[in-house]
């Protein structure tokens, strides 16, 4: 089961009511751009139900936060991928407030920017299991990451290593 709504009274008395819209309510959520909504429909379609569409926090009928996520599909590597594009958010009015601007083939975030502000990159290893690396305000071409374990370099050696299965003979310079 996936929440729809939660409500919470803070301490001043203050009711909250936060409404949560996933693909499986993908008809009550209004895009902008055809792309999300063909996206949104081919998650439906792939049986992807329990992502999150949009979010909306409500005190005394008045929108005070909301947040909606439109998807992209894309190709990477002869992959095809349904992924975040951009993060919406505000209250009456949502607006764009997080760009997500490259992936890898399994899915993983190469590169995400806020809207007017800094990218981050992201190096992923462990066979693109694990961010290893993040980098604020570059590209993720600006950036270099070795993963020792990965690695084919000159000198790693597969063996008697202390921690991990690979270990360096030779000098550092």
């Amino acid at each position: 089961y996936m929440l729809t709504s939660q409500s919470f009274v803070n301490s001043n008395g203050v009711t909250y009511l936060t409404e949560y819209k996933y693909v499986i309510n993908k008809d009550l959520v209004s895009y902008s751009l055809p792309s999300e909504t063909n996206a949104a429909n081919a998650l439906f379609t792939n049986g992807r139900y329990a992502l999150l569409l949009e979010k909306t926090t409500k005190s005394n009928n008045t929108i005070v936060d909301a947040s909606k996520i439109g998807y992209k599909s894309i190709t990477v590597n002869s992959k095809n991928l349904i992924v975040p594009a951009i993060i919406y958010g505000g209250k009456s009015t949502l607006s764009p407030k997080l760009q997500y601007q490259d992936y890898n083939e399994f899915g993983d975030i190469l590169k995400i920017s806020s809207i007017g502000g800094a990218t981050t990159s992201t190096k992923w290893g462990y066979n693109n299991l694990y961010p290893v690396a993040e980098a604020k305000n570059a590209d993720p071409n600006e950036i270099y990451f070795e993963g020792f374990e990965e690695s084919n370099a000159s000198g790693v050696n597969t063996g008697n290593a202390h921690s991990g299965n690979k270990f360096f003979n030779g000098d550092y310079t």
